[in-house]
C-alpha cells in the first residue's frame, strides 16, 4: 500500500510498503490526509481501491490508461471520512468497472486542474456506478469539450454532481458545456443514459 503522506512519484519504490506493485497487482490507498502523487507513465497496476483520504494523481499533461476489464477503481471511505480520487493534468482512459461510494461509505472522483492549470478528463469503457454516497466533481475550463465519457455499458448515476470553475474561466452566454456523455440506451427501461 502507499505509505508516503506527502505524495511523490508513483514509480518510486520507497513510497510503497512492503513492495512497489507491478502490473496485475491490486493496490489500496488509505491515508487520512491529502497527498499528491505524480504519474510519469501509465499506472503500473490494474486495479485501485481508494480508502479514506484524498489522493491527487497528476498525469503530467499526458494521456494515461488504467485497467483491463473487471473492477478497476473503487472509492470507499468510512462514515464521516470520504475517499477521494482526484485526476488532474491529463486524460485517463479507464477500461473496466468504476465504483464511487457504497452504502454509508462515501466516495468521490474529481476531474480537476494541476499546478500548470491542465484540467483532468477521462473515459470509462465499462460500467460506471455512482452510489448515493458518491460524488462526481468536474472542473469546467472551456466550453464544448466533454469532461468524461462512458462507453460500453449504461452508467448508473446517483449521489451528487459537483461543478466548479477553473481559474480564469467565465462561462459566456450561449456556451454549451457537456459534462458527461454516454450514447447508450438501457434495454430494459428504454431510457437514454445521457447526462448534460
Amino acid at each position: 500500500s502507499w505509505i508516503n503522506p506527502l505524495g511523490g512519484n508513483l514509480l518510486d519504490a520507497s513510497n510503497w510498503d512492503p513492495t512497489m506493485p507491478i502490473t496485475s497487482d491490486s493496490v489500496s490507498f488509505s491515508l487520512r490526509s491529502q497527498t499528491t502523487i505524480t504519474v510519469q507513465d501509465d499506472f503500473p497496476f490494474e486495479a485501485m481501491f481508494i480508502g479514506p483520504g484524498s489522493y491527487a494523481f497528476d498525469l503530467q499533461g499526458e494521456n494515461r490508461t488504467l485497467g483491463n476489464g473487471g473492477e478497476v477503481i473503487n472509492t470507499q471511505g468510512v462514515p464521516g471520512v470520504i475517499a477521494e480520487m482526484q485526476l488532474m493534468g491529463g486524460f485517463l482512459a479507464l477500461t473496466g468497472e468504476c465504483y464511487v461510494g457504497e452504502e454509508d461509505l462515501p466516495g468521490k472522483i474529481s476531474f480537476v486542474s494541476n499546478e500548470d492549470g491542465i484540467v483532468g478528463r477521462g473515459s470509462v469503457d465499462g460500467y460506471f456506478f455512482q452510489h448515493e454516497a458518491g460524488v462526481l466533481l468536474l472542473e469546467l475550463d472551456v466550453a464544448n469539450e466533454v469532461l468524461m465519457q462512458v462507453t460500453g455499458l449504461a452508467p448508473h448515476l446517483q449521489g451528487v454532481l459537483e461543478l466548479t470553475l477553473a481559474d480564469g474561466y467565465v462561462p459566456q452566454d450561449g456556451d454549451i458545456i457537456p459534462l458527461l456523455s454516454s450514447e447508450l440506451v438501457d434495454d430494459n427501461t428504454a431510457q437514454f443514459s445521457v447526462i448534460l
